[in-house]
């Protein structure tokens, strides 16, 4: 499971498993590191049978999958945020548009999304508007003087 590929923090997602054997602790640890999400690679790394059935280490390690994947997203984010920022420094970049959706899909998942600007209000059980108050138009021998705010309107 060592590599040059693999961080410390990495190989410690895999160290703080319980529940499972150092066979299944190196599947998941080559699984998310030198496989790069090959099954086959990962058993192979960890030395299982070419006759082990995927679906058998897949029922037997879901939710350990599930905490890895969360892990590496986690340790993950910090990349996913200075993608984006090293795309707004330099926007006209080659292949910006991809860092930016490759980093907001790793922030989304994070729970890091952005607010919803457009989110809709039920005006079914009431509602109060508060507005501001009206301003008396003053018309002076067919000139009609406006407010501030009306002049910023046209």
């Amino acid at each position: 499971m060592t590599s040059k590929e693999v961080t410390k923090e990495e190989e410690n997602i895999f160290t703080e498993l319980q529940d499972v054997t150092d066979m299944e602790r190196g599947f998941l640890g080559a699984l998310f590191t030198v496989a790069k999400g090959d099954w086959r690679k990962a058993m192979d790394v960890a030395g299982y049978s070419k006759k082990t059935k995927i679906s058998t280490l897949r029922e037997r390690l879901r939710e350990e999958i599930i905490k890895c994947a969360r892990d590496m997203l986690i340790l993950n984010s910090a990349k996913a945020v200075f993608s984006l920022s090293d795309v707004m420094d330099n926007p006209t970049q080659l292949g910006g548009n991809v860092k930016i959706k490759a980093a907001t899909e790793v922030l989304d998942r994070m729970g890091m999304s952005k607010e919803s600007a457009g989110q809709t209000i039920d005006l079914s059980k009431g509602a109060i508007f508060i507005l501001p108050p009206k301003e008396k138009i003053e018309v002076i021998e067919g000139y009609v003087e406006l407010s501030a705010e009306d002049e910023n309107i046209s």
